[in-house]
């Protein structure tokens, strides 16, 4: 007898048989739910209900064969990510796992995601054999996506993802100077911390943001300061602020201003500088005998800033007299009064020196 199948058309020269049964190798099926004619052929005649039709249809998904398409390798937090599934029996025919357009009824697969955080997913049938699985994840870390067919996995299961922060979010970002003052002079940082909308870090971007201070002095753009994982934005004042006050600093983000802004920077004194400081005073001009005189000494910085330096020794001589000096510092200021006694000539000059720290003023 002969045996021959169409769609796709073959002839099978040598067959299985028990008594009056023929068994169709199956491998030989490349279509999916598709019919084939059956016709046998005894005594070069053609039996009774020759040909038969037999419809095919896929075998059970074999994970060898099954496969994941389009992993990604990064996905931004709160984007809806798509990943397909594409299921294959033994013979790479497509196999429907569910319903199309509902979420798959196959006992047997399993699709699982671990890592830092929770991660939403939903699962639909596209087509005969692709399944398509759309996730959401809304923390920055790295996770892991497996799928299973009877616990094994699929080709290209697991792999691996990284989920990154999403754009900025100024209502979620903040900024706070380094120090709670800074001294006249001296360099000003104003650290910000860049979120995003779920407050996910995005101190790895180079992302930038405008400042401008309360009195429209300082104003310009943030820096990124590169440090691999320890990465931050920051306002910086590399020559500082050279006048004592408080100062607030309005940051902005694509003209949105950040939470917590204004920041408030304030600007103390610097060090002491006995060439910045200065004497006032009737009594550093002249003095008439045996009757009080008086002058003052201010002690300053070097931007010219009132300096309260509790340390600082003041010194006054006056060449050719014999003054009785009496002094004493309140709030950076020196109150100087002097008696010149009997010794000093009358109508004669005199050479007043005074010194902070053994330094002239």
């Amino acid at each position: 007898y002969q045996c021959k199948m169409s769609n796709p058309p073959c002839t099978v020269s040598r067959i299985s048989t028990t008594g009056f049964d023929v068994v169709i190798p199956m491998q030989l099926i490349e279509t999916v739910s598709n019919y084939t004619a059956i016709v046998a052929i005894i005594g070069g005649r053609q039996i009774a209900s020759s040909p038969a039709a037999i419809e095919i249809v896929p075998g059970r998904p074999d994970s060898t064969q099954s496969f994941i398409a389009g992993a990604p390798a990064e996905v931004v937090a709160g984007f809806t990510t798509h990943l397909s599934v594409n299921f294959r029996d033994v013979s790479l025919n497509p196999v429907p796992v569910g319903p199309v357009h509902e979420p798959p009824t196959y006992d047997f697969l399993s699709i699982e995601f671990t890592g830092p955080f929770f991660i939403a997913k939903e699962s639909r049938v596209r087509a005969i054999g692709d399944l398509v699985v759309q996730f959401n994840a809304t923390f920055q870390g790295t996770y892991m996506c497996a799928v299973t067919l009877a616990g094994r996995h699929v080709v290209g299961s697991p792999f691996a993802f990284r989920v990154v922060p999403a754009d900025v979010a100024p209502d979620r970002c903040s900024a706070d100077p380094v120090a709670d003052q800074f001294h006249a002079g001296d360099p000003v940082t104003i650290v910000i911390e860049a979120n995003d909308r779920f407050r996910n870090s995005r101190k790895l971007s180079t992302d930038v943001f405008s400042f401008e201070d309360s009195t429209s002095q300082y104003t310009g753009t943030s820096q990124w300061v590169d440090m691999g994982g320890d990465s931050w934005h920051r306002v910086y004042l590399p020559d500082g602020i050279t006048t004592i006050d408080v100062y607030e600093f309005a940051i902005h983000y694509e003209g949105l201003q950040i939470a917590g802004s204004p920041v408030q920077v304030v600007i103390v004194a610097g060090q002491l500088s006995e060439a910045s400081s200065t004497a006032e005073g009737s009594g550093l001009r002249g003095a008439i005998q045996r009757e009080p005189a008086e002058f003052t000494v201010q002690l300053r910085d070097e931007y010219g800033n009132v300096v309260v330096a509790p340390d600082a020794l003041l010194s006054v001589s006056l060449g050719g007299g014999d003054p009785e000096i009496a002094h004493n510092q309140e709030e950076g200021t020196f109150h100087v009064d002097y008696t010149v006694n009997t010794g000093a000539n009358m109508n004669m000059e005199y050479t007043m020196s005074v010194a902070v720290n053994q330094i002239g003023i």
